[in-house]
């Protein structure tokens, strides 16, 4: 085995492991171009068309490949202080990743951090304010509201009133959350890594 075939074995590996981490759960069907007449849906999933782009979507309560596992990181109210986001098992303000069935834990959700996650971040203090068009920002906690100048609206003010974006803003809200990713996903990409290394240091 020579240094370069080790070193791209490496490389391989850990490209895997950063791709599988930003794939996002989307169910058993990626997105595609395809339409939702002509695309299989499972059980327990919806079809989701967004401007032309296709994917199958789990219910609320379902997770991984087939939609057919409990999800176990759906939020949760008890013990889970004012202000918070609680999933599952994990601590507030915790992201939780439920695809194999099982809560793992990891990072913070956005807004948040701290060794424990329990420190807000205040987006009010940068530099630059988030708030476009005279926006003012307010902090809140894990997130932040911007009161926009007349005329404008969106969550950073973005969006002239009357304009396309007006219109399609109002079909389209979507709201933090601390769903992972699949980690499904990442032992596939793990295993194919592993086959890829043995094949190149063989």
């Amino acid at each position: 085995m020579d240094k370069f075939s080790y070193l791209l074995g490496i490389f391989m590996f850990l490209t895997g492991m950063v791709y599988g981490q930003v794939t996002e759960d989307l169910g058993p069907v990626g997105p595609s171009f395809d339409t939702c007449e002509t695309i299989n849906c499972p059980v327990n999933s919806k079809c989701v068309d967004d401007m032309g782009y296709v994917s199958c979507l789990c219910n609320p309560g379902k997770t991984g490949i087939n939609c057919t596992i409990d999800d176990p990181c759906l939020e949760r109210k008890k013990n889970c202080p004012a202000g918070s986001v609680c999933y599952g098992d994990c601590d507030p303000n915790v992201i939780c990743e439920g695809a194999t069935g099982f809560a793992h834990c990891r990072g913070c959700v956005a807004g948040w951090t701290g060794l424990h996650c329990e420190e807000d971040i205040n987006e009010c203090d940068d530099t630059i304010n988030p708030c476009l068009n005279n926006g003012k920002c307010n902090n809140i906690k894990g997130d932040f509201k911007c009161i926009c100048a007349r005329r404008w609206k969106g969550k950073v003010c973005d969006c002239e009133k009357g304009t396309a974006c007006d219109f399609e803003e109002s079909k389209t809200t979507v709201g933090p959350t601390g769903k992972g990713t699949q980690l499904i996903c990442n032992i596939s990409v793990f295993i194919v890594s592993l086959i890829t290394y043995t094949i190149w240091t063989v």
